[in-house]
């Protein structure tokens, strides 16, 4: 099982696809809350042969050991770690929610971007307000239901979008990587709120999906091949 540690987490990833065969850069996966790298299987499997996929599962997700911390800071330092750790100079990302979320704070901080060329953020917010109302109604209900059942790091996983990112235009005008934003025109994310990220990354471009809601990667993952092969050629 390939795995790596990084500030004592064992962290599970998979090098899919056309390794060592292929002239484009590789594409490092980033999945949203509570779920697995699996969540681009339908998407990315058709692009096996001719694309290279680093796909993480983040702390606390998949195969990965479940953290003491928890934050998207802690989250992009482990997918940093990981190019590192498979020694790539350059790449390519795709990441859903909150991996959308990781992206960006890979590709705003100096350390950390020089190793991106381009993303395709899915359905990311840089503020917990960046959501709708009645889906943080929603997110807050099913904390407290797990916090009451004594599920604590699941109740974790949901506290962490109520809490976080707090990143804000300055930050994220210190994008140099073309990004390229993905909404669905029902996602659960607010409108105006992916407008204003998209004004405020330097390089950046929106591209919404009609009829779609959050899920796109799972429900959409036509359109969304559609957009690496397009994107990331």
């Amino acid at each position: 099982m390939p795995v790596f540690v990084h500030n004592d987490i064992s962290l599970y990833y998979e090098k899919r696809g056309a390794w060592g065969t292929t002239a484009h850069r590789p594409i490092l996966l980033l999945h949203g809350n509570g779920e697995s790298m699996d969540i681009y299987n339908a998407a990315t499997q058709p692009l096996y042969d001719k694309y290279a996929f680093l796909a993480l599962d983040t702390r606390g997700h998949g195969k990965s050991q479940q953290p003491c911390e928890l934050s998207y800071e802690l989250m992009a330092e482990d997918a940093y770690s990981l190019l590192e750790h498979e020694s790539i100079s350059e790449c390519d990302a795709v990441g859903f929610s909150d991996g959308a979320i990781i992206a960006f704070l890979l590709a705003m901080d100096e350390k950390y971007s020089k190793r991106l060329r381009k993303i395709i953020a899915i359905g990311g917010n840089t503020n917990p307000r960046g959501m709708k109302l009645s889906v943080r109604a929603e997110i807050f209900k099913d904390m407290r239901r797990f916090q009451k059942q004594g599920d604590m790091f699941t109740a974790s996983l949901y506290e962490l979008m109520l809490r976080e990112p707090n990143i804000n235009a300055k930050d994220l005008a210190k994008i140099k990587a073309e990004t390229i934003i993905v909404v669905g025109s029902n996602d659960m994310i607010k409108h105006s709120h992916t407008k204003k990220i998209t004004k405020s990354i330097p390089s950046s471009k929106l591209i919404v999906i009609k009829g779609a809601g959050h899920m796109i990667p799972q429900d959409r993952p036509d359109e969304l091949r559609e957009i690496i092969l397009k994107e990331l050629c």
